[in-house]
């Protein structure tokens, strides 16, 4: 019997047990715990050849990495758990969405065609780096073969990240109402199955459908329930994302000193999305003309550098404005060219 476990049935049930009990901790925020018993279920399960539990152990490790502000080390246990899906969506975060695409498509072509599980999640996590290089026809077509797969299937988790990922699609598409729906029936999920991190998600997500739809108060309301579990939870990664879109909306609502306060203090401290969005935001919320240049080009330089072209767009119109409210019109003109050479990629994606 393995060291630090119960005698039960079996050490597998043992482990399933342990494994259950470490995502538990991770979604109250008891990382230093959680950690700990994916280490032990990891090396327990190693030892004795449970390889299916190693792998879920590693994948538990990964999960961590991601909560705590480190997607790169999850990349590399997501890989290490052969668990493609995960690692399409670390990919995306660590500013390589072309790379995550690459892989998912890879994997989907290697898939058995009846796995449908393992089909709606890879479909699934593909959304995001579709959509951040810009690839709009692909990013619907990867929400419907999700929808379509995971309706077959009786897993609440699964069904929860579905209609958490579609929710980005329906945005993109302009659809809000359907965006919301699927949010919410996300959060309802989430709150059954008490994974508290992915209901912060649903927050965000829902957050994300109400900017999008000019509803900006209701948009902040949701960030601030996102960025209080994220806080508790000890998700870094995602509280800074969550901030950073509340900052976004501050600037919308016409409150630049506050979408200035919460920028400051993240600025090139997250993940390479996350800091091209702020740094975008801060050159919109700055005051004087050339520290807002100062961060629109450094925006622009972020999102060119990962290939996030619908982005580099969004951030070359904010740069190519301000140029032009200060009489550079040569200069605008090379900006607002650098936006569309991104927006032509978009076109051909």
């Amino acid at each position: 019997m393995a060291e630090g476990f119960a005698v039960g049935d079996s050490l597998g049930d043992t482990l399933r047990a342990a494994l259950v009990l470490a995502h538990q901790a991770r979604h109250r925020g008891e990382l230093d715990d959680a950690r700990a018993a994916f280490e032990r279920v990891a090396v327990d399960a190693r030892a004795s050849a449970l390889d299916e539990l190693e792998r879920a152990a590693l994948a538990g490790q990964g999960e961590l990495a991601i909560q705590s502000g480190e997607p790169a080390t999850a990349a590399r246990l997501f890989r290490a758990a052969g668990d493609v899906c995960r690692e399409v969506t670390c990919l995306a975060l660590c500013g390589d969405p072309v790379g995550a695409v690459a892989l998912g498509e890879a994997a989907i072509g290697e898939a058995d065609r009846f796995d449908h599980t393992v089909l709606a999640r890879l479909h699934a996590a593909l959304i995001m780096p579709y959509t951040q290089i810009g690839a709009f026809g692909r990013v619907s077509e990867a929400a419907r073969q999700a929808l379509h797969l995971s309706s077959r299937l009786d897993d609440g988790d699964l069904l929860a990240y579905v209609h958490r990922a579609v929710t980005h699609a329906f945005i993109e598409q302009q659809r809000f109402g359907d965006a919301l729906t699927h949010a919410g029936e996300s959060l309802r999920l989430c709150e059954e199955l008490g994974t508290t991190v992915d209901a912060g998600l649903c927050h965000l997500a829902g957050a994300s459908a109400l900017k999008q739809a000019d509803r900006l108060a209701d948009a902040a309301t949701e960030l601030v329930v996102a960025i209080e579990i994220f806080s508790r939870t000890h998700a870094s990664l995602y509280a800074a994302r969550a901030t950073a879109v509340l900052a976004g909306v501050r600037v919308a609502q016409g409150r630049a000193d506050e979408a200035w306060e919460l920028a400051r203090d993240l600025l090139d401290r997250s993940d390479p999305w996350t800091d091209g969005y702020l740094h975008r935001v801060a050159g919109m919320a700055a005051h004087n003309p050339v520290e807002a240049e100062r961060h629109l080009r450094r925006s622009a330089e972020l999102f060119r550098e990962q290939g996030a072209q619908v982005d580099l767009i969004e951030t070359c119109r904010e740069w190519g404005r301000l140029l032009t409210a200060q009489g550079r019109l040569v200069e605008a003109v090379e900006v607002y060219d650098l936006g569309l050479r991104g927006a032509s990629t978009v076109a051909q994606a």
